[in-house]
């Protein structure tokens, strides 16, 4: 079994601390994925396990032995970064041997295994070829494939697809996915994005400001979410986020109410709906916000009708067959079994009771 714990992990720069009493358990065959905005402390969580940078306090377990201490080469980790790090002068074929040459693999073994990691990765017929001569896509395989061919217990992968376009994104997703699923090695994964942590992760720990502020599923994180940064920073489109007061089963905002609320949840609250449980509807008298069309966006099978909510914008997604035209009054009716409410002061999930 490799599984990673993290118990007590901070990390401080001078009197700048930046990861807080960090506690994870990454558990055998995992794919984790670490989510959040740039300086949430992601990638130094990340460096910490690898042994690229060192922990102010805490320790760090791989596979049940402490690796406090220890050298990132005598972590047995393979480490897929954002600029791929392929040496230019080095033909395909020796990019993948590179870590099988250091550890003096014998030249037949080693081919053989170059050539095993390039089938995995789709990329046999480019092995006499120099990184200049690959599109991003194919030097991005050339980095997992080195990353591959010595085996080792556990991949860490840091914001490896940012660098590519839209369409080579989704492919290479379905790669990372396809090759977890067949080489069953813990995988801990860093990104910002949150189309790559839903689609990829087993579960995925959500950080900001320098800890984990949720750490579940992919669907438990969308559809439970514990937190209001949470919940803003999930979805797409996002959460719409509502400031007001609430009492007697009734929140108030700017210019509206909505009744039939849980009577147990008061004072000053955020409440929360996604644009997919936003319906517009035909007659004032079922709606629970009125308002002019602020702005549509056409998304495919959907639309997307914004309007201003006090300061806000609200969104409502709508079947693109839907004529709405900017400026024209829409009724819109809440689905009240998808609301969400947090303390607009401590962000906390308020829940019913």
């Amino acid at each position: 079994m490799v599984d990673v714990e993290l118990s007590n992990v901070g990390k401080s720069w001078g009197a700048v601390q930046v990861i807080r009493n960090l506690d994870l358990h990454v558990r055998d065959e995992e794919f984790l994925v670490l989510l959040g905005p740039s300086g949430c402390g992601k990638t130094t969580t990340m460096r910490m396990i690898a042994g690229l940078e060192d922990a102010t306090s805490g320790d760090i377990r791989i596979g049940g032995q402490s690796v406090v201490g220890k050298l990132a080469r005598e972590r047995d980790i393979a480490m897929v970064f954002q600029n791929y790090g392929l040496y230019p002068h080095m033909s395909v074929a020796d990019n993948i041997g590179y870590p099988l040459r250091l550890r003096k693999v014998p030249g037949d073994a080693r081919h053989e295994r170059v050539r095993s990691a390039a089938r995995r990765v789709h990329l046999e017929e480019l092995l006499d070829r120099k990184p200049r001569a690959l599109s991003g896509g194919q030097r991005q395989r050339v980095a997992l494939a080195r990353a591959i061919v010595r085996t080792p217990r556990l991949f860490m992968l840091d914001e490896p697809l940012s660098n590519l376009d839209a369409k080579l994104r989704v492919s290479m997703r379905a790669e990372l996915k396809h090759l977890h699923h067949e080489m069953k090695t813990t995988t801990i994964y860093v990104t910002h994005d949150q189309i790559e942590a839903m689609t990829l992760a087993t579960r995925v720990a959500v950080m900001h400001g320098g800890r984990i502020v949720q750490l579940d599923t992919p669907e438990n994180i969308y559809n439970d979410p514990s937190e209001l940064f949470v919940a803003a920073f999930i979805g797409s489109p996002p959460m719409n986020l509502l400031r007001g007061t609430m009492s007697g089963g009734i929140f108030r905002g700017v210019g509206f109410e909505v009744a039939g609320l849980p009577a147990s949840i008061g004072g000053n609250v955020t409440m929360g709906i996604r644009p997919d449980d936003v319906a517009l509807v035909a007659y004032p008298e079922s709606a629970d916000m009125v308002s002019s069309v602020f702005a549509t966006e056409f998304v495919g099978q959907n639309i997307l009708v914004s309007i201003k909510a006090g300061d806000d914008l609200f969104c409502a997604v709508a079947d693109a067959g839907r004529k709405v035209s900017i400026g024209e009054t829409v009724f819109l009716k809440l689905n009240r079994s998808r609301l969400f409410f947090f303390d607009t002061a401590t962000e906390k999930r308020l829940r019913p009771a």
